[in-house]
């Protein structure tokens, strides 16, 4: 109908969701419903040059979506200073912004899903300044649900940050294992490899983050 998006092969951008990416509606619901879509059709969630403020945690389950890659692809060429107060004085790309609320949870399937790939975006928590951050982590990715699957030991490969920002978190990226004793320790529990290009971590109280888990080659 008219004034309808339609969605096109390799192009899911979030506006097609409803998100405004105006600073103050909380795009939640629309950026959550846009990486659902994305990750399920194997397609790049596409972010404009805009904050968009989110107030709740996305997760995207594996077991659920059955997603073979996360990708977020955005516009941001700043640094973590100019991230920091984009909001204030327009932004440097592309702005992700919590208030005190995790962003992202990514959980790895076994024999299924693949990688995650995040180009050209800052994350910024806007209420709390090092060192009293409440938002523990912009992204986690993590290796399924061990209670639920006991062979959730994946090897998770192809992560990617391309020209990211961090500020304003406890822990900016967490790779999080299912280390148990079954699964004879750590070794079962290897991430990566893992590479960071042009990333920038700003005001939070501690860089990458790996509980429970290898990072087997970091980059």
């Amino acid at each position: 109908g008219t004034g309808c998006w339609v969605l096109q092969a390799d192009d899911v951008k979030v506006e097609y969701f409803g998100a405004k990416g105006d600073h103050t509606t909380d795009d939640y619901v629309a950026i959550n419903n846009a990486a659902q879509y994305a990750a399920k059709n194997n397609q790049a969630l596409k972010f404009s040059d805009k904050v968009y403020l989110c107030l709740s945690e996305i997760v995207i389950d594996g077991a659920d979506t059955l997603f073979k890659a996360v990708r977020w692809v955005g516009t941001f060429k700043g640094t973590a200073t100019s991230a920091e107060y984009s909001y204030w004085t327009g932004t440097q790309g592309t702005v992700i912004l919590t208030k005190g609320n995790n962003l992202l949870t990514t959980k790895f399937k076994r024999l299924v899903n693949e990688n995650i790939i995040v180009d050209g975006v800052a994350f910024v928590d806007e209420t709390n300044k090092y060192p009293n951050n409440t938002a523990k982590y912009a992204i986690k990715i993590s290796k399924g649900d061990p209670s639920v699957f006991p062979d959730h030991a994946r090897y998770i490969t192809g992560l990617q940050f391309n020209n990211v920002a961090f500020v304003g978190y406890q822990q900016p990226v967490i790779f999080r294992g299912n280390y148990t004793k079954s699964q004879g320790g750590y070794t079962a529990n290897y991430i990566g490899p893992t590479f960071f290009n042009y990333c920038y971590v700003y005001k939070c109280n501690n860089g990458i983050v790996a509980e429970n888990a290898t990072l087997n080659r970091l980059s």
